[in-house]
């Protein structure tokens, strides 16, 4: 099917990405528009997908229906361009003190991780792993190689001759519908600045060791993965200062030292820092949806940490919303900030 209005995706990190090519994969007239020099947050991912969140053991949100999609979308992908993005993984959750391990035990009594802990352990008795308080290790985990996979759609955008590098301002008024998918960019657009984003910028280290055998993602707040062929990276940091800045030295400190805290003794050789900001909404949910005075203008992001997960959920709300009329899903519709941050606000 051929649409009649043409929609520009403003922003090819990943989930621009997986709007575009949605919409595309449709029947629609689309275009990508990325802004030069490019400097992706999504590159800098760990790409992750982790069914337990944060300090407090949370069951990621919609683990149970995004996964699934996430998982048969990365496979797809895989085929389609001929292309291994995605690893099966399991987790090593390290307790980093006995609070830490009280607070998993309340979570796991109240039976809210059940279906997700394989075993529990008082030790990894692994050479390379440093872990005095135990931990527990956690299934569903997988790793996407981000990275790849957004520049491989950069080039398919590329090769249809849709993609384009320059400014993304000026385009407000336009007869088209914008998609805006810049992360945490768009916190700076006079558009969406009155959304409530909590961003944060965060450092890490890509590294290789000749020595370093690990069982899977490791994860204690601060995470490293094995990236294959003896390539791992580690982080993150948090900084809510100096969002867009390059990476800091003191940051970079920051990592080494929590990377030797958990494997302490293991010869590396570091490749590179990298250095990327977070798009982070006050309830830590993605937003979608359009302005409430430009209807053609809509939104995507807030997706933290958990892009790699709830991408793909993402892009088929937006190709459901602006092609089928569906509803977003009022948990992560653009509603529940108008009355209070709109339309209280000075605009």
């Amino acid at each position: 099917m051929n649409y009649q209005v043409k929609f520009t995706v403003v922003g090819q990190g990943l989930v621009g990405s997986l709007v575009a090519l949605q919409l595309l994969d449709s029947g629609a007239d689309v275009q990508v528009i990325d802004r030069a020099p490019r400097r992706c947050a999504s590159w800098v991912s760990s790409g992750m997908i982790d069914p337990i969140s944060g300090q407090r053991f949370a069951t990621t949100w919609n683990y149970h229906t995004h996964a699934p999609l996430a998982v048969a979308t990365y496979k797809r992908l895989e085929d389609r361009f001929g292309i291994k993005i995605l690893r099966e993984s399991p987790i090593w959750r390290l307790f980093r003190d006995n609070q830490d391990r009280q607070t998993y035990q309340k979570k796991r009594e109240k039976g809210a991780l059940d279906g997700f802990i394989d075993s529990e352990f008082h030790d990894t008795h692994h050479r390379h792993i440093r872990s005095p308080f135990g931990g527990i290790q956690v299934r569903g985990g997988y790793i996407v190689d981000v990275e790849q996979l957004t520049r491989r759609l950069a080039i398919y955008f590329d090769t249809l001759g849709i993609l384009q590098f320059g400014e993304v301002a000026n385009l407000t008024n336009s007869e088209q519908i914008i998609i805006h998918c810049t992360g945490a960019y768009a916190a700076s657009t006079p558009l969406f600045s009155w959304l409530p984003f909590r961003n944060s910028r965060g450092e890490c280290i890509r590294f290789t060791s000749n020595e370093l055998s690990l069982p899977g993602i490791i994860n204690n707040g601060f995470w490293i993965c094995p990236l294959g062929n003896g390539e791992f990276k580690a982080g993150a940091t948090y900084s809510w200062e100096d969002l867009f800045s390059m990476p800091k030295a003191i940051e970079y400190h920051q990592v080494l030292d929590k990377l030797r805290t958990i494997i302490p003794s293991v010869p590396i050789h570091e490749l590179r820092v990298e250095s990327g900001t977070r798009s982070i909404m006050e309830d830590t949910l993605p937003v979608v949806g359009c302005h409430p005075n430009y209807p053609n203008e809509l939104i995507v992001s807030g997706v933290g940490s958990k892009g790699t997960l709830s991408a793909p959920f993402l892009a088929r709300q937006v190709q459901q919303f602006l092609l089928n009329n569906a509803e977003i899903h009022p948990e992560i519709s653009i509603q529940r900030f108008i009355k209070k941050y709109y339309f209280h606000g000075h605009y």
